[in-house]
């Protein structure tokens, strides 16, 4: 973002150009953390951590405009974000068997999740945003654990994480009455995700040729084949589903494929 776009070009349309700014100052994270650690079992320890963090000199996109009245965009600094929360973790270690489990609730909000984020909004003739919101990457809840079992010889893990959805901004179709409402940017959360992983290893000792000890090893991911749906369509708040409208029926093409297939985001 120093050196974006050196020569300093700029479209000769709105909104459809940027430059870097070689002044531009580093993002600045100030964190506080406080924690306590208690051994409750024997080899079975808690930990609970509470943390607090500013993000300074966050970057925005400035909107600009030239002498012949064509808005581009300029890095500066600008933005702030904040985010919050406390993790609790219990650990359990006793040879062969271990497992760890954590649980996080946080709050992430700022001005903007992206530095464009007011450069589109201006774009749209949309006022920029004067007050803090849920950022892109706010999770409320977040659930991780590990199961192992290892022996000199052979292990097998298990690993995996729930998270409850993060935010994204619902976006109603024009023949909605909502779509006459100011909606609150980031205001609605995506669905849940969930993934497990298998993972193992077992010692070849009978192929062992001095210091070189072959290793057969194996890792599955996502076991169960679960589609988290992380990027989702906002006029449905679903990856494998979107509100379509008469008009975009009427004016589509078909490349081979249907209308409904195009709105289809396997991720």
């Amino acid at each position: 973002h120093m050196y974006q776009n050196p020569n300093y070009e700029i479209a000769s349309t709105n909104f459809a150009s940027s430059i870097g700014n070689p002044n531009i100052k580093a993002e600045k994270t100030v964190k506080y953390e406080m924690g306590l650690q208690l051994e409750v079992l024997q080899d079975m320890v808690t930990t609970i951590t509470v943390f607090y963090q500013d993000i300074y000199n966050l970057e925005t996109v400035r909107p600009i405009e030239t002498y012949d009245a064509v808005m581009f965009g300029y890095y500066i600094n600008k933005d702030y974000a904040m985010s919050k929360g406390v993790t609790v973790s219990l650990d359990y270690m006793a040879s062969p068997l271990s497992f760890n489990l954590s649980y996080t609730l946080q709050y992430a909000e700022g001005n903007a999740s992206t530095p464009f984020s007011n450069f589109y909004k201006a774009a749209s003739d949309i006022d920029p945003i004067k007050k803090f919101v849920p950022l892109d990457w706010d999770q409320r809840h977040t659930l991780n654990f590990a199961m192992g079992y290892n022996r000199s010889k052979y292990g097998v893990s298990l690993i995996g994480g729930i998270g409850s959805g993060t935010r994204y901004t619902f976006s109603p179709i024009l023949e909605s009455r909502l779509a006459l409402v100011n909606i609150p940017e980031n205001g609605m959360t995506k669905p849940a995700t969930f993934n497990l992983d298998l993972k193992g290893f077992y010692n070849l000792d009978f192929l062992k040729y001095g210091r070189v000890r072959p290793q057969l090893g194996f890792y599955i991911y996502n076991i169960f084949d679960i589609r988290n749906e992380i990027t989702v369509f906002g006029n449905s708040g679903r990856a494998g589903a979107a509100i379509i409208r008469d008009e975009q029926r009427a004016g589509y093409v078909s490349t081979f494929t249907t209308l409904e297939d195009s709105y289809y985001s396997p991720s």
